[in-house]
């Protein structure tokens, strides 16, 4: 702390090495501390500063199992990574890749326990990042085969076209099923024959 103390207004590298020691010590909390007691400012140094440090943190987080924390970590790597003005593609990618790897194994984690409603929250969050990404696609397929099968028959779709070997057709029949009878009840028949 001597060392924050003494360091210029405009000079975050002590505030640095101390959250990285601090987080490889497991003091977590206490990095975290540091991190909020330095207040936001526009210079370049604080948002490499805070964003590098919040890719560690999160990094840690996902080491230990603790991928929401994690996946709110890189949340505030890429906020404060996206006020740069010259930024590096390489980083960015390494950012929303670890944001989705966060996101994907905390919602694996929420559909076990039963919560899938969250889970699919989660899976979207992770596919706003990667909107091309198909497993993502098709867990959320398969999430809404139960919470909505009209939803599910939009991300199942696509899947059969590109990753057919890939596809619960089980899952699938069943979805579009429920989704004919839906159709039923509404009263549109052309697309409840179409489900059929």
């Amino acid at each position: 702390h001597i060392a924050t103390q003494k360091a210029p207004s405009d000079n975050f590298s002590a505030y640095q090495k101390l959250c990285m020691n601090l987080i490889t010590q497991n003091k977590i909390e206490q990095a975290i501390e540091v991190l909020d007691s330095v207040e936001d400012v526009s210079k370049l140094s604080l948002i490499r500063f805070k964003a590098r440090v919040y890719i560690v943190l999160g990094d840690k987080y996902f080491s230990i199992g603790k991928y929401l924390k994690a996946s709110d970590a890189y949340e505030k790597a890429n906020y404060y990574y996206n006020r740069l003005t010259k930024k590096d593609n390489m980083v960015q990618k390494s950012i929303l890749k670890r944001l989705v790897k966060a996101y994907v194994e905390a919602a694996g984690i929420i559909v076990k326990n039963g919560y899938n409603s969250d889970a699919a929250r989660f899976l979207k969050k992770a596919l706003y990042y990667d909107p091309k990404n198909m497993n993502i696609q098709y867990r959320l397929a398969i999430i809404y085969a139960d919470l909505d099968p009209l939803i599910s028959v939009e991300y199942f779709e696509p899947l059969i076209a590109k990753i057919p070997q890939n596809i619960d057709y089980e899952t699938y029949s069943r979805v579009l099923i429920k989704a004919a009878n839906i159709m039923d009840i509404q009263g549109d028949s052309v697309k409840a024959k179409y489900y059929r």
